[in-house]
């Protein structure tokens, strides 16, 4: 029995039933990406099961209506859909079956042909019905062409096949020989004392009897690292920019430090081009051969009185993008930029600056380079106006105590990048759509969401709510009967980079079976994906400066979480829900501020941060 939901209405056939209590959900992970299931309560649902032999997936038909909260007299409601799929794009460190051919797009709904789809015979014709829209397409192919996995790797182009001139052996490096560029403020506010006592771990680098300041704490760990650096990784490049009133491009310390003078911080072209110039000439030797003069070069670096922050980053990245894919540039700053691009001190540059972060992001993304940010707590950097470069690169915004630095490093950046360039399409059947997705990165009819994801490592996960179309949009479909489906299909598309060079895509897809069970989708419930969840979605929607319906959807959940982990006293699902409890109460406490600033770099990074939560983090394993 199938059953639409219409605002707060089940429509079943002609008759409507009215329902008042929220709808129970359960969880099955399908080893790629997990789906979640709704269940209305003393009514029958969509329950499915992967029809692969691997783990199982399920997932609903219904939305759940959550009754709306007051707030400061205002009236405000969200609804939890707990019909969630979560990706992970750590799958990409698994091989999987090679494709012998090209992908067969169906011409409608650019759906993939795979392994659950059917070839019919019409007219001596093969004749493929998209499972996805029903449209028929014409199609020539061999039994050997068609999939025989739910997981198929297309390679798109090989490794340098428009520059058949490269040498080849250069930009084939392994995962050890990435550049690590390291971004350093040396404006006047790093010359602050750090707020509380520094006791160096590494006290070998460097002793000093005065008390310690911002710099002193940022160089004495960055020096520590370098150490770690040359014996674990002794053929990776790895080099220094500092930026205060003008650029110094230390490189791999062994030549002389080059300079982009205070006038020709304005100049994108010119930055770019003598950034590249330096790379080439100062990025030359690995760190096992030049590491002492590199950390001599760093801890000698003094104090100016500007920031010139976005020439730096773009310094960075040009020179970081002359090394191999999944190299980083590592930013440690404590102010706002000031002077040059990029500069956030005046309220006139402000759509100006916007544009520029924006650039910067995509040029990171598209030399394959990781921009990572630290900002050092005491001081605010407008972390929201530099957002886009992390967040198209694939990187990460860390705000901490200068003492906490070394942790830092060593914790949030030393993850190996899978993939760059990763593109993510997911395809759902036609009588489906996504919710909760800002309307530009859907298509089809709402049936595909694209993303563009920059670098990803092995713990970027990703998820997405979906819901059945309205009822009218599902009577205007004439090809199809949805009482009669007993399947629907998933797909994922993730089209990347490979560290070689090598564009490729990986589809994965499902077909799923329909059935119901009230009792066994609450037992099995997986908190830990709903958790994740309503964190990312709830973060997203406070970055959007949303708060009241962040706040209002947080709290839907976690009520909603809460009761399934009490009801079923199931001990995996008390300690998900105990994992959720601390994240949730770290989010929510934003969310609850009266007034609050989402531009201060605290909100900022919280909600950054958990925008992008994953599994790991989630678990406390990171």
């Amino acid at each position: 029995m199938i059953w639409f939901l219409k605002s707060n209405q089940i429509i079943k056939s002609k008759s409507i039933i009215n329902i008042s209590k929220l709808f129970n959900h359960k969880t099955y992970n399908l080893g790629k990406f997990s789906t979640n299931c709704l269940k209305p309560r003393r009514f029958s649902l969509f329950q499915l099961k992967s029809s692969i032999g691997l783990k199982k997936m399920q997932m609903p038909s219904k939305i759940a209506q959550i009754p709306s909260l007051k707030v400061e007299k205002r009236s405000y409601k969200h609804e939890v859909d707990t019909n969630v799929f979560s990706i992970s794009l750590g799958c990409l460190k698994n091989g999987a079956e090679l494709a012998s051919g090209n992908p067969i797009y169906c011409e409608n709904c650019q759906g993939i042909f795979n392994k659950f789809s059917i070839i019919a015979q019409e007219n001596s014709l093969q004749v493929w019905n998209c499972e996805f829209c029903q449209h028929k397409n014409l199609v020539d192919m061999a039994f050997e062409q068609v999939p025989k996995s739910d997981t198929i790797d297309y390679i798109l182009e090989s490794p340098f096949k428009e520059e058949e001139e490269k040498e080849v052996t250069p930009n084939l490096q392994s995962q050890n020989d990435i550049s690590i560029v390291y971004c350093l403020d040396i404006s006047d506010s790093m010359n602050k004392i750090a707020h509380q006592q520094l006791v160096p771990k590494d006290q070998n680098i460097r002793l000093l009897s005065k008390p310690w300041s911002r710099l002193d704490s940022v160089q004495s760990v960055i020096a520590a690292e370098i150490q770690e650096m040359a014996k674990e990784h002794p053929n990776r490049k790895v080099g220094a920019v500092t930026f205060g009133d003008k650029i110094s491009i230390i490189g791999d310390g062994q030549r002389n430090t080059e300079e982009i003078a205070y006038k020709q911080l304005g100049d994108y072209e010119f930055i770019v081009n003598k950034s590249i110039a330096c790379a080439k000439k100062q990025f030359s030797n690995p760190i096992s051969q030049c590491w002492s003069h590199l950390i001599h070069k760093i801890v000698k670096a003094n104090t100016e009185r500007n920031t010139a922050l976005g020439p730096a980053i773009l310094s960075s990245i040009s020179i970081a993008g002359e090394g191999s894919s999944g190299s980083q540039v590592i930013v440690c700053t404590d102010g706002i930029a000031n002077i040059g691009l990029g500069a956030l001190n005046k309220p006139q540059n402000k759509l100006e600056s916007a544009q520029f972060y924006q650039k910067l992001g995509e040029l990171a993304q598209e030399k394959g380079v990781t921009v990572n940010i630290v900002t050092l707590i005491g001081q605010d950097c407008k972390i929201h106006d530099i957002t886009p470069v992390v967040e198209l690169s694939g990187g990460q915004i860390e705000r901490v105590d200068p003492v906490e630095l070394r942790d830092n490093f060593m914790k949030r950046f030393n993850r190996k990048v899978l993939a760059t360039n990763v593109c993510l399409k997911v395809k759902l059947h036609k009588a489906l759509q996504f919710r909760n997705e800002v309307d530009q990165n859907l298509s089809c009819n709402k049936t595909i969401l694209t993303k563009q994801f920059g670098n990803i490592n092995e713990d970027t996960d990703v998820t997405f709510e979906y819901k059945l179309k309205s009822v009218k949009d599902l009577i205007e479909m004439q090809d199809f009967d949805l009482t009669q489906l007993s399947q629907l299909p998933f797909q994922v598309q993730i089209y990347f980079t490979a560290l070689n060079g090598s564009k490729c895509m990986r589809v994965i897809s499902s077909q799923t079976q329909i059935s119901s069970d009230k009792e066994f989708l609450e037992k099995n419930a997986n908190i830990e994906i709903l958790g994740l969840n309503a964190i990312q979605q709830s973060s997203k929607l406070a970055r959007q400066g949303y708060y009241e319906t962040a706040k209002v959807a947080a709290k839907a959940w976690y009520n909603k979480l809460e009761r399934i982990a009490q009801d079923n006293n199931n001990m995996a699902q008390i300690e998900q829900f105990n994992n959720f409890k601390k994240k949730f109460e770290v989010v929510y406490g934003v969310f609850k501020q009266e007034n609050a600033q989402y531009k201060s770099d605290r909100v900022s990074q919280i909600l950054f941060s958990n925008s992008r939560i994953n599994r790991a983090q989630f678990q406390n394993k990171i």
